[in-house]
């Protein structure tokens, strides 16, 4: 008896697996279709071979088989993976799926645009394209999936839309040639190396929604220049090495290493390590600006340890942040210039930690340097700490960004 219901049990489970596996496929206008589901009229674009389509694809929103029409509601595994000849692909509305693989290592789709109504984009769903170099994300998208969207060295730009909370580990690792990255105002939490190997990328600004930045996320961004949190009163949390380029220790004069030399820093900030090799901003010789504004109220110990080329620090806040002796280094107390509000000059002097700045300024307009006139090819303006200046600015002194990637600093008249 027990030898009859163990086959019995098997047939069942071997009838059920043939069952499963079992998907109805069909072609509809030179593109595969697998039925998801029959009662639904729902289906998905299958899988291609490597050489077919080509040129210019679209997908319709719905397709005929056997005289039953079925709306087109996901792009299917590996639908088309490795595609060779495909240049630009229209994806309809009823899509709400993109599955692992499903634009992955094609080699001449320059452009993807992925509608908005589209919720889920799977591990590697755009993965390893080629010639990608223009990607418009959904904003229907909560969460960006772990390595949904690595790999594509050709994007221009990452701009995150509005809607996005949470950006997955490696989420958009590798994309080497991306000079730009914008992030929306709803993401609260960045995963480990969601940004790794971002290598072209020169400004990076945190929004103020931002709760956390996970471990390595953006390690090995090697020309990342300027760093700016907006302004919050939340403190911002780090991992470790969030923008180191090695996952062991940073060699300095190493051509990899980062080229961090700006920081707008508007909010508070911690990390989940004390190990000074662990910080965010610590051990950095190529840093020259420290910019703080009034949101902070403390910094963290040995937050600038061994940054001992630092030429200023300016702070916009009246009432001296609160510090440990080990927040700068020697070489920094000595050379460079700490510029803080006329009103507060002597209380800074007077302060046991800020006071052993070899020379400090009063007002907004001292100890800063290399101030330009020339306004020509200025494409963002910002103010002393960071904040971005929209619209026309008035007269006075802003950071800014060209549009050939440099920073600097005008005086507006």
């Amino acid at each position: 008896m027990r030898n009859k219901i163990l086959s019995a049990v098997i047939g069942l489970g071997t009838a059920l697996g043939l069952h499963a596996a079992d998907k109805v496929t069909f072609t509809y206008e030179g593109l595969n279709y697998n039925i998801l589901s029959e009662a639904d009229k729902t289906c998905e674009v299958g899988r291609h071979d490597k050489n077919t389509p080509s040129g210019s694809v679209v997908i319709p929103a719905t397709v005929t088989y056997n005289d039953a029409t079925y709306t087109v509601t996901a792009l299917g595994d590996s639908a088309f993976y490795a595609n060779s000849g495909m240049t630009y692909l229209t994806i309809p509305e009823t899509v709400t799926r993109i599955k692992t693989c499903a634009i992955a290592q094609t080699l001449k789709l320059f452009e993807l645009r992925i509608p908005d109504s589209v919720t889920d984009v799977e591990w590697r769903g755009v993965y390893g394209n080629w010639s990608m170099n223009t990607l418009r994300l959904s904003s229907g998208m909560r969460e960006i999936n772990h390595e949904s969207f690595n790999g594509n060295p050709a994007l221009g730009a990452i701009v995150i839309p509005e809607g996005v909370e949470v950006i997955h580990s490696n989420a958009f690792n590798s994309c080497s040639r991306a000079t730009t990255l914008i992030l929306s105002s709803t993401v609260t939490h960045i995963k480990e190396m969601a940004f790794g190997d971002c290598s072209s990328l020169t400004n990076v600004k945190i929004p103020a929604g931002v709760k956390e930045i996970e471990d390595y996320a953006f390690t090995y961004c090697t020309n990342l220049a300027t760093v700016t949190l907006e302004e919050s009163s939340e403190p911002l949390k780090f991992g470790a090495k969030v923008f180191t380029s090695s996952t062991y220790v940073d060699v300095p004069n190493n051509p990899s290493w980062s080229r961090l030399k700006t920081l707008n820093l508007n909010r508070p900030w911690t990390c989940t390590s004390t190990d000074v090799y662990d910080l965010p901003f610590s051990k950095r010789t190529t840093l020259q600006t420290i910019n703080i504004g009034e949101a902070v109220s403390s910094i963290p110990d040995n937050s600038f340890a061994g940054c001992d080329n630092v030429t200023a620090v300016n702070i916009n806040r009246s009432t001296a942040p609160y510090a440990s002796s080990s927040v700068f280094s020697t070489k920094a107390f000595a050379g460079a210039t700490l510029t803080v509000p006329e009103s507060a000059l002597e209380a800074y002097k007077a302060n046991s930690l800020w006071g052993r700045f070899a020379k400090i300024e009063g007002s907004a307009e001292s100890g800063i340097a290399d101030i330009e006139t020339d306004a020509a090819g200025i494409t963002e303006y910002y103010d002393l700490c960071g904040r971005r200046v929209d619209g026309t600015p008035s007269a006075g002194i802003y950071i800014v960004r060209r549009a050939d990637g440099s920073t600097g600093k005008v005086l507006i008249r």
